[in-house]
């Protein structure tokens, strides 16, 4: 807001009123209450497969399973998903995206069953690819019925949840900033943050300084 606001004096011609950045220290840990675990994204997905919402479902598990962020959904074509590597090209950038061989066959399964024959999976009444908000949206609605809470339920934390268990199975931080598409390894690192109670469980278990 204040990037905004300074940018909006600069073009009044007001650069002398100006205010300076604020600096907020980066969070080291993860809020544990808006942490979503592997249990309750299974618990999501199950809620969306009872409530017939068979393509939110998969919507889920596709951005769980590949760490995209919702608004690629739209390049998963029926071709590109054929292929086996979805490529997106956007803002000048280049990035690739690799498909789990299982999350690969569901979306074909889904593709035969809907008749859907070419271009976008995962689209509206009117054949628009489904946009984040109405992704958003839907997956809210799943709150009561699942029992988790409505701070954990957002599609960027699917994406959050897909970099905690990369890097926990890989230990492999570069890999990962490329596979999230991320310039800067900082950024990559918010996204393998644990919560202080991990950090806690993990002192606890340290014996080498007992005495």
């Amino acid at each position: 807001m204040l990037a905004a606001l300074n940018q909006f004096l600069e073009y009044q011609g007001c650069g002398h009123m100006k205010v300076k950045r604020i600096k907020v220290q980066q969070r080291l840990f993860l809020k544990e209450e808006k942490e979503l675990s592997q249990g309750e994204y299974r618990r999501l997905v199950r809620t969306a497969e009872r409530d017939g919402k068979k393509w939110l479902a998969l919507c889920m598990e596709t951005i769980a399973s590949t760490g995209i962020r919702v608004s690629e959904l739209k390049y998963f074509t029926v071709e590109r998903v054929r292929k086996g590597r979805i490529e997106v090209y956007n803002k000048g950038k280049y990035r690739r995206i690799f498909l789990p061989e299982f999350i690969r066959e569901k979306l074909l399964g889904y593709c035969r069953k809907k008749k859907i024959k070419s271009g976008c999976i995962f689209v509206d009444s009117k054949g628009n690819p489904k946009d984040r908000s109405s992704i958003w949206r839907e997956m809210k609605r799943l709150k009561e019925k699942s029992g988790i809470s409505g701070e954990k339920i957002f599609p960027h934390n699917l994406r959050h949840l897909f970099a905690r268990k990369y890097y926990q199975c890989t230990r492999d931080i570069a890999g990962l900033a490329d596979l999230l598409g991320h310039s800067s390894l900082n950024v990559t690192r918010v996204y393998t943050s644990n919560t202080g109670r991990v950090y806690q469980m993990q002192l606890d278990r340290m014996t080498l300084l007992k005495i």
